[in-house]
């Protein structure tokens, strides 16, 4: 199987790339380090991933991830400097055939937030989703107390579509969910 080129992305202040096997302890670090401030908006960890050894593995998964076309893993860093780790972008479950779309989840570290960085990663990411990856409907949800969420969303066009009651299961809780999505304008058949 012919390798996929790995995506960069730069915007003004970052730099958008899978993770690569030098960043393991980059990501073990930063995510012992934020795990506190995570914890109330993602499932429960693993307490495998702790180790190392964790995020290696994870770092050879999404890789593979990318290569079968099931998802795209970027992880934000300063553009002036390889570190340190700023917050993650995931589009996953990616569904081929008549649907052409993937979720979105994303998250800043602790001492990012409050800088835009979420919605600059996420605009460029967006383009490159649709223009690069062909999708057709990204589709992202969040807990109805984020208005953090629910502000970066609207603001980068996402539409509400529904409501999910006990829809995942955040922090040993099933949470209620707000769903949304935004769909590509121009989207077109990807050339074979």
């Amino acid at each position: 199987m012919k390798s996929r080129p790995l995506p960069v992305i730069q915007t003004e202040r970052l730099t958008l790339r899978m993770a690569r096997p030098a960043d393991a302890p980059e990501l073990l670090r930063f995510y012992r380090e934020n795990e506190p401030f995570l914890a109330p908006w993602r499932p429960t960890s693993s307490p495998e991933a702790a180790k190392l050894e964790f995020w290696a593995a994870q770092i050879q998964t999404w890789q593979r991830e990318w290569e079968l076309d099931l998802g795209l893993r970027l992880w934000l860093f300063p553009r002036a400097n390889p570190t340190p780790l700023l917050g993650h972008i995931g589009f996953t479950v990616l569904v081929r055939g008549p649907a052409q779309f993937c979720y979105l989840g994303y998250h800043l570290g602790r001492d990012s937030e409050g800088h835009g960085y979420m919605y600059e990663a996420l605009d460029s990411a967006l383009t490159y989703a649709f223009d690069a990856m062909h999708l057709h409907r990204i589709m992202a949800n969040y807990m109805p107390r984020n208005a953090r969420s629910a502000r970066l969303l609207e603001r980068l066009g996402f539409g509400i579509d529904g409501f999910a009651r006990a829809y995942l299961r955040i922090a040993g809780v099933w949470e209620d969910h707000v769903m949304t999505s935004k769909t590509n304008p121009s989207w077109r058949e990807p050339e074979r």
